[in-house]
């Protein structure tokens, strides 16, 4: 049995937010959606712990080690010493990218806690330590922080990593986005259906396999977008709740996650894409111009967090959810000063037309040269990445079980250091102990035999010195005799022959500081080492590691590897349009709240009504009278028959970049479930056709059994450009009705059902199977229908204002230079106006605005806007008294009997209708 419910009072309330300050033919209404239903059911899994992870103290106290920052004294000393620089993953050496990846799949691999330290990790971005990380401006700040504890992770295993980013704007400038080298075995993996190429092939995720689905929705980041948000001047322009959509940081981010599908189409599973952090690490790029600009500007960063948010978590004072940091903390500069600095975008120009990477082509798009990746057809051969299999070799594993055992023993040396601090525990002489190197009952052989370590390999472990700067530090089993207390001797194996023996001093105070004395050889040395004196240099640190640990040096380290030219360097059409997604699959997770299994899954039965889209013009069929064609208008084109002409009118909507709907007679709708009460999305596509005035087809969407429990759910529909659909269910006084709905809907297990227990089930019902004679369509189990009808009322849920400000602009060309982004000569401002209700108009943007300011309707006595709550409202000052712009309140004076409205033409184009006398003017509350 299905019912209709309520949209829940939270989600409605963030379409009534979009509602009020944009519209369907501005902006993408899938983006509206999308971000609002899974910034809701986000936090609802951090509420209610749909996906549980059980933080055990083991897990905790890493991650509190994991956040490491330097302190404010100490900013200026390590902004010249930091090392850290943050590149485009497509400027990467390849041995920086090689042991990027391979550092994640040892992160991976390390079961130490459970179920891994990947996934231990990526379960902070479920919610389960607050709740505040989207949906406002904490968003910023908690990202941030969280890419530095999954940098400095990385960093247990491979010292020199440094986290990359991913600019999608160099993806998004070529004809097909999904036809570029980024999604191939070089760097991401493929991007269609289960990850099975590249380095994270075969990957498990708690969500079940490594999906992708990209281009089924969404777009990438686009420049025009990353202008837009450097030309604001504060963070409340470009957040959540007061920003608008065309500079809402947040809010274009999420379209970047809808692009690539499976797991990073929610948030909750987002982080179990390892290119989830890559993304996120080019906001934070992108973050740090805008503030870099603010002090251009005499604006403080550090001060700028916005006073108006729509929930108290994301306050300036309120708790981050990462350690004891506050959300104000986040904002700080020495949460990247010292620790990692961002080296610039890939760019060319007309003069130097090179983008220093072989992987990025330097072409010409508007009169602009700029940095293009390459597409597939330009991969090359073979490179260390493409090589690696699934990121782990023997050698990894090895190092990786050394690395487990030790933490195991340092554990024990560290309790008993805590316990004798507290005066509780004689040291026993037969377990370990900080002057080991001196104890001659000390027998470290046997101890490390029992732990299962190999005395011969070379462990490295995790180094913190002066607070945020981590190295590489050598533990072995050979205990010198001749060493001051607190210092243990070290041998490495040497490629070649021989030993390495490291002194290593130990501080009593910081047990998991070690400090190298002094480095000396036994025998012979190896490649990679020259001799001096007794005493060892190491002339190439890198690949000494790498040799030293049996491993050959990737090939790739030495010099860049060009990729193969294509033999043909004109794309195909194929490859250089974007194809219908009619003969491509799109790959489900199956998931629910962790556990991925089809069979938790039904299957409804819906129905969808297509109109022709505005943008097919032409069909080459024609009507004929008096033999004689006439091509004015196709054979279906609605615009050509009196009765269809007007009931079948279009309007022209908001749509992603790589709409191609006027390309093909073919197309696809897409449907799609989000679960209410559980964690699981479903999508599926219906073909249609673009040529009919009016079609219908049918698909079939998935959701929660509701056997396992009531089914709470809110059903969707968009084409391939990402305009809504609008829902309509059967109407329960007349079952062969339907009626405007919401798509939220409630499922129970009794009758009728409306659903089969498989696809296979609901086809056989759907379309009375049973029937002998031809199959017909029953559409008496048909509960939901979709109407795509291209109309520009607002399709989604929440309440459409009756009024919305209008905000007005003039184009003007002045010079704006943005630090670290490449901007044509000038950059469109404008002076910005905007038009209230009654002809107020005031000098400022409709929104964000501050709380509690005023300001004087132009050309007017008693007419002013106060802003409540960032948005502009109307008021005006009782007979008897005048506004004065001064005061910003109502003092007492004689106004004219007229109010004229301004003479916009100073403002803008077109001149509204007079406002007329006051006594008409609706009067609105303080």
């Amino acid at each position: 049995m299905i019912e209709e419910i309520p949209v829940p009072k939270s989600l409605e309330n963030c379409f009534s937010r979009y509602a009020a300050k944009t519209s369907i033919s501005k902006t993408v209404g899938q983006s509206i959606n999308w971000i609002c239903v899974h910034q809701y059911t986000w936090a609802m899994n951090g509420k209610r712990g749909w996906m549980p992870y059980n933080i055990t103290a083991d897990v905790n106290r890493w991650f509190g080690s994991l956040l490491q920052f330097t302190k404010r004294r100490n900013v200026i000393r390590f902004r010249r010493q930091t090392n850290r620089g943050r590149k485009e993953i497509r400027a990467m050496s390849e041995k920086e990218k090689y042991n990027f990846f391979r550092a994640v799949n040892l992160l991976k691999a390390d079961r130490s806690v459970y179920p891994n330290r990947y996934d231990a990790i990526s379960a902070l971005h479920q919610g389960i330590t607050e709740i505040s990380a989207h949906g406002g401006p904490n968003f910023l700040g908690w990202h941030r922080v969280y890419l530095t504890m999954f940098e400095n992770a990385l960093r247990e295993y491979i010292p020199s990593v440094t986290l990359p980013y991913w600019d999608s704007t160099l993806d998004d400038k070529m004809a097909n986005p999904a036809n570029s080298i980024i999604w191939t075995k070089h760097f991401f993996g493929n991007g269609n259906g289960i990850v099975n190429s590249g380095p994270f092939a075969n990957w498990m995720t708690p969500s079940g396999p490594l999906i992708r689905n990209i281009g089924n929705g969404g777009q990438l980041f686009r420049t025009s977008d990353i202008r837009r948000v450097l030309s604001r001047r504060r963070v409340m322009e470009i957040t959540e709740p007061l920003g608008p959509t065309a500079t809402n940081l947040e809010f274009h981010h999420g379209e970047v996650h809808l692009y690539v599908e499976g797991q990073m189409s929610d948030l909750t599973t987002a982080s179990h894409d390892p290119l989830f952090y890559l993304h996120h690490c080019y906001v934070d790029y992108i973050w740090e111009l805008f503030r870099k600009r603010q002090r251009m500007m005499g604006i403080n960063p550090e001060r700028d967090y916005p006073i108006i948010v729509n929930h108290t978590l994301h306050t300036a004072n309120a708790p981050l959810g990462l350690g004891a940091l506050r959300n104000r903390d986040s904002f700080k500069n020495s949460m990247i000063a010292g620790i990692y600095h961002y080296e610039s975008s890939p760019h060319c120009s007309a003069r130097r037309r090179s983008c220093g990477s072989p992987y990025l082509t330097c072409g010409n798009i508007g009169r602009e040269w700029t940095c293009i990746s390459n597409d597939k057809s330009t991969a090359p051969a073979d490179t260390p990445t493409s090589s690696m299999a699934n990121g782990m070799t023997t050698n990894d594993m090895n190092m990786l079980r050394n690395i487990q055992n030790l933490r195991r023993i340092q554990s024990i040396q560290e309790s008993q250091n805590l316990a004798r601090s507290r005066g509780r525990l004689n040291m026993n002489r037969n377990m370990i102990s900080p002057k080991m190197g001196n104890n001659p009952n000390i027998d470290l052989s046997r101890i490390l035999k029992v732990n299962n370590i190999d005395p011969n390999i070379m462990i490295p472990v995790l180094s913190q010195t002066n607070g945020n700067v981590f190295s590489r530090r050598f533990m072995n089993s050979r205990v010198s005799q001749n060493m001051s207390p607190g210092e243990i001797a070290m041998p490495i194996n040497v490629k070649g022959g021989g030993n390495m023996m490291v002194s290593v001093h130990r501080d009593r105070s910081n047990p998991n500081n070690f400090e190298i004395h002094q480095v000396t050889m036994n025998t012979s040395v190896g490649s990679g080492f020259s001799q001096m004196q007794g005493q060892v240099q190491i002339q190439n640190p890198s690949q000494a590691i790498l040799a030293s640990m049996g491993q050959q040096v990737p090939s790739g380290a030495q010099q860049q590897i060009r990729p193969q030219q294509s033999a043909n360097k004109q794309q195909n059409k194929e490859d250089s349009c974007p194809a219908i997604p009619v003969n491509q699959p799109f790959q489900n997770t199956f998931n629910i709240n962790g556990r991925s299994d089809t069979r938790q899954w039904v299957y409804m039965p819906v129905n969808i009504v297509y109109r022709r889209p505005p943008e097919y013009k032409m069909y080459n069929s024609f009507a004929i009278y008096n033999s004689k064609p006439f091509t004015t208008a196709d054979i279906y084109a609605p615009a050509a028959y009196k009765m269809t002409k007007t009931r079948l009118e279009v309007e022209s909507l908001a749509s992603y970049r790589f709409c191609n709907t006027g390309k093909s007679g073919a197309g696809a709708v897409f449907i799609q479930s989000n679960g209410i009460n559980y964690i699981g999305n479903y999508k599926e596509y219906s073909i249609v056709d673009h040529r009919m005035a009016i079609s219908m087809s049918t698909a079939f969407v998935a959701v929660k059994n509701p056997q396992l429990g009531v089914t709470e759910v809110l059903l969707s529909a968009y084409d391939s450009c990402g305009r809504v659909c609008r829902p309509f269910c059967k109407d329960p006084k007349n079952p062969s009705a339907m009626r405007r709905c919401s798509g939220m809907l409630r499922i129970n297990s009794q009758h009728p059902k409306f659903y089969g227990h498989d696809y296979g089930e609901a086809v056989y019902n759907a379309w009375n199977l049973q029937d002998p004679n031809c199959p017909h369509l029953d559409n008496s189990n048909i509960y939901v229908t979709f109407y795509c009808d291209y109309e520009e009322s607002w399709p989604l849920p929440g309440t459409v204002p009756a009024f919305r400000p209008q905000q007005m602009t003039i184009p003007m060309q002045i010079p704006m230079p943005i630090p670290g982004i490449r901007f044509s000569q000038t950059v469109s401002t404008s002076i910005v106006v905007c038009k209230l209700r009654n002809g107020c108009i005031v000098r400022d943007r409709c929104t964000p605005c501050i709380h509690g300011t005023t300001r004087q309707c132009e050309k007017t006595c008693s007419l002013y806007a106060k802003c409540v709550n960032g948005f502009y409202q109307t008021s005006y000052c009782v007979d008897g008294q005048k506004f004065n712009p001064m005061t910003g309140k109502c003092e007492i004076g004689i106004c004219p009997e007229e109010e004229t409205p301004p003479p916009l033409n100073k403002f803008l184009p077109t001149t509204p209708a007079p406002v007329g006398t006051r006594s008409k003017v609706t009067p609105f509350d303080d």
